[in-house]
């Protein structure tokens, strides 16, 4: 049975577990919005086309991440998180109006740590997509090994009314994983835009994996 996480989304989990209960708590809404929208389509004929054409898409979408997110880890990293960033867009309702810049370098790191950074890719990538207004500047990611560590770098444009994902349900888990693995988090605001950083030691210490 898959692990329940409830108050504390890290307590009692494996890495797996945690990529699958991700994919659930979020499709529930994800897939209700598909819903409406093929509702809609069926209550005003094929004049709708265009609808049952998104919804058709999104469910598309949400199946490939579920594939990604069960074989994180397995491929080359930098396609990986292209291919996340890319299928979060698809299958967010609303997410066709932001674009999102990756800039990866080809990194050596542990295979659990590959799995982690995935799973980060996949919260930071999704604050930012719903924490961005329509039509704003490119999400911009970035994952590269500066000095003894690796860092992964989220920053999105924030609306003006200043909504901010601090508090949100994932960043307690990016917070999470980054201190069960010896990482180091850092959230900086300014008037126009919000950065979230996660740094690693490298390589990776055996006694901080699973």
């Amino acid at each position: 049975m898959m692990a329940q996480f409830g108050d504390d989304p890290l307590a009692e989990f494996t890495i797996q577990d945690l990529m699958v209960e991700e994919q659930v708590h979020r499709h529930a809404n994800e897939l209700a919005a598909t819903l409406a929208g093929l509702r809609i389509v069926k209550s005003h004929g094929l004049q709708k086309t265009n609808l049952l054409d998104e919804a058709i898409d999104r469910v598309e979408a949400q199946c490939d991440l579920h594939r990604l997110m069960l074989t994180a880890g397995t491929r080359d990293l930098g396609l990986e998180v292209a291919d996340l960033c890319h299928l979060l867009l698809r299958s967010r309702l609303g997410g066709s109006g932001l674009r999102i810049m990756c800039s990866v370098d080809r990194l050596d790191m542990a295979h659990d740590l590959r799995r982690v950074i995935v799973l980060l890719t996949y919260e930071l990538i999704n604050n930012a997509i719903k924490h961005s207004p329509e039509g704003s500047n490119p999400i911009r990611l970035i994952l590269r090994a500066a000095d003894d560590r690796h860092l992964l770098s989220v920053v999105n444009t924030v609306a003006a009314t200043g909504s901010s994902s601090a508090g949100s349900r994932g960043i307690a888990i990016v917070a999470g994983l980054a201190d069960r693995f010896g990482g180091s988090l850092k959230v900086r605001f300014t008037k126009r835009h919000a950065r979230v950083s996660v740094s690693f030691e490298r390589p990776l210490s055996a006694a901080t994996a699973f």
